[in-house]
């Protein structure tokens, strides 16, 4: 039998802040909030395609999708639940599908045979989107995020050269100045609401 779905998760646009009251109420119930920026490709001059040490590769088979699956799970830290992974894998599955369909694609920055770096991109309709950037912790500095953006810009060309190339990060954080320094512009601001147990709201 399938798992139950029971988290909610809601993402709109939003360019201002609930007052502290309207956040302790939600808080209350249990919603969790999180801001992001979504960012738009306007400066390809500093996207320049640089030696890395490791093969930068699409992902294309079984092992190679595990491995992904282990990356995500070892990013989401100690505190991983067995319903996150649930979550993963399925989500996994879906974005796998999308790949065979040639609607995106996934690649990885490989090192001795271990993925030491991923992302996706994923075409709809003139737009571009980068899922899910990742590095681990004792593999950044080494210009692997560049590396990736650059094969899958790469690809997106390959398919049209009129996408627009979009990618989102965490407000404030350390990715979001650095894909401003590869030429990503702010666009818009995102709030998101999370409810973990859908059940007890």
């Amino acid at each position: 039998m399938a798992d139950e779905i029971r988290h909610l998760a809601l993402i709109w646009d939003c360019d201002v802040d609930l007052d502290a009251e309207d956040y302790q109420r939600w808080q209350r119930t249990g919603v969790e909030f999180d801001f992001s920026n979504g960012f738009l490709l306007r400066d390809q001059s500093n996207l320049d395609a640089r030696q890395v040490d490791g093969e930068i590769r699409a992902i294309v088979n079984h092992s190679d999708w595990q491995k992904v699956l282990e990356l995500q799970i070892e990013m989401l830290g100690s505190d991983v639940s067995s319903n996150d992974i649930s979550v993963i894998k399925r989500r996994l599955i879906h974005l796998q599908s999308l790949c065979m369909q040639d609607h995106g694609k996934w690649f990885g920055v490989f090192k001795s045979g271990k993925l030491v770096a991923d992302l996706g991109i994923f075409l709809c309709g003139d737009v571009a989107r980068f899922q899910h950037v990742e590095t681990r912790d004792n593999h950044r500095g080494h210009g692997y995020c560049r590396a990736l953006i650059c094969a899958a810009m790469n690809w997106v060309m390959t398919q049209s050269s009129s996408y627009q190339i979009w990618i989102e990060a965490e407000e404030n954080s350390d990715a979001a100045m650095i894909y401003q320094r590869f030429g990503f512009q702010k666009q818009e601001r995102l709030l998101a609401a999370f409810h973990a147990d859908i059940s007890q709201f």
